[in-house]
């Protein structure tokens, strides 16, 4: 059994509150986030990319850069990267055979095991520096247990209200727990005064500052549409900018190393003439964001189609009926996840619009159904779910490729 199926096998899928789990496995594996540099990047929406922008101006500044991010769109290995290139199986293998009988005694979550094995593997390789996302929330969220120098919090907005709660002030609370006693620098784009006020709170319980990011730079384009991607190349510079004493780098073209950043399924274009585009958004604030930028160019379109698909914990029933505005054409599917959300519970929201609204509940079919519809001036858009990778790949090979891309 190979090292990945020993994983899925060891783990429970679902997810467990608290750091005590992985402090242990940290102890357990030699406490490998105590031998790195360690970026935390907090916050709802933005996180990926954020990571991503900074990753890709270190890298080309030929600082070996380990990158920790979640959920993958195709394979595992795509979590856990140094300068682009994906953890090897091999790394997999050796890890789970060296600590199989702890995690088996620890009996730690899925996410909680490859936050450990990416930090190990980041020490195997000597990267100058890892840059790790939060899964979810931050009091409780594993990255959290490796207690970084450095938080930077992206926007905070609604998202996994089952868990963090119904009010933003709620999840602001759970989002400031990842800034603890070492945390020696955090920065945060801004916030809604509320959230503000709740971040310099906790940063103020340890006697730190929040920097928070409130001037506009002027940047080059950037490889990512939409307004809320500039607010994070912006959050991108900022934070590098404040880095660059506190890690002793020295750092060149940072504007130009952002700008040709590429982070997969963010407003992609898989394909033009009829254009084909994939975006993760599944929460309020980032479907907002897809209907903003949409609203620029759908006009420009003879038909346009839209294939959505949700887990079943997104409260986002307001937000995707405004989606009926820009689409003749809507087809509902399922991705198959343990928690995707039946089509027929999409259709009782979407059947009030004006467009033409149907189930196909195979999303390979919904995909390849309805592009063999389109006319070169037509528009198909998949949105709702990074849980579309696999099927997506499978019609447009290798366009999740970050290193191919990012050269």
């Amino acid at each position: 059994m190979s090292g990945v199926e020993l994983l899925y096998k060891l783990t429970s899928q679902s997810i467990k509150y608290g750091l005590e789990r992985t402090e242990k496995l940290l102890q357990a594996c030699d406490s490998p986030h105590d031998k790195l540099k360690i970026i935390q990047i907090a916050g709802t929406n933005g996180k990926g990319t954020t990571s991503a922008m900074i990753a890709n101006v270190l890298i080309n500044n030929n600082y070996k850069t380990g990158l920790f991010t979640s959920p993958h769109l195709v394979s595992l290995h795509e979590r856990i990267q140094v300068s682009y290139q994906p953890i090897s199986d091999s790394f997999i293998d050796e890890f789970i055979s060296s600590y199989y009988d702890k995690i088996k005694h620890i009996q730690p979550s899925f996410f909680e095991v490859i936050t450990v094995m990416a930090l190990s593997y980041f020490v195997k390789k000597k990267v100058d520096i890892a840059i790790l996302e939060t899964g979810l929330g931050g009091r409780l969220d594993s990255v959290t247990a490796t207690q970084p120098n450095i938080v930077i919090y992206t926007s905070i907005d609604y998202d996994h209200m089952h868990i963090l709660g119904d009010t933003i002030e709620e999840i602001a609370h759970e989002k400031a727990g990842a800034i603890t006693k070492k945390s020696d620098i955090i920065i945060s784009c801004k916030q809604k005064k509320s959230v503000m006020s709740i971040l310099d709170k906790y940063a103020a319980q340890y006697s730190k500052k929040v920097q928070f990011n409130t001037e506009f730079i002027s940047l080059p384009p950037i490889n990512f549409y939409g307004k809320h991607q500039s607010i994070n190349a912006q959050l991108a510079y900022f934070s590098i900018k404040h880095l660059t004493n506190y890690l002793n780098f020295s750092i060149l073209n940072i504007k130009q190393y952002i700008a040709e950043a590429f982070w997969p399924g963010r407003i992609q274009f898989l394909q033009n003439s009829p254009d084909i585009i994939f975006d993760v958004a599944h929460n309020v604030q980032s479907i907002e964001s897809f209907i903003e930028y949409f609203q620029s160019i759908y006009k420009q379109y003879k038909s346009t189609y839209l294939v959505i698909a949700f887990e079943n914990t997104k409260q986002i029933n307001s937000s995707i009926v405004q989606l009926g505005k820009y689409f003749k054409n809507i087809i509902l599917t399922e991705t198959k996840i343990k928690n995707s959300m039946p089509a027929i519970i999409l259709y009782k929201i979407m059947k009030k619009n004006e467009a033409d609204v149907k189930i196909i509940k195979n999303p390979i079919t919904a995909i390849q159904k309805t592009a063999d519809l389109m006319s070169p001036k037509d528009c198909l858009v998949i949105l709702g779910s990074h849980y579309f990778g696999p099927y997506i790949n499978q019609i447009f090979k290798n366009c999740f490729d970050i290193d191919i891309k990012q050269q």
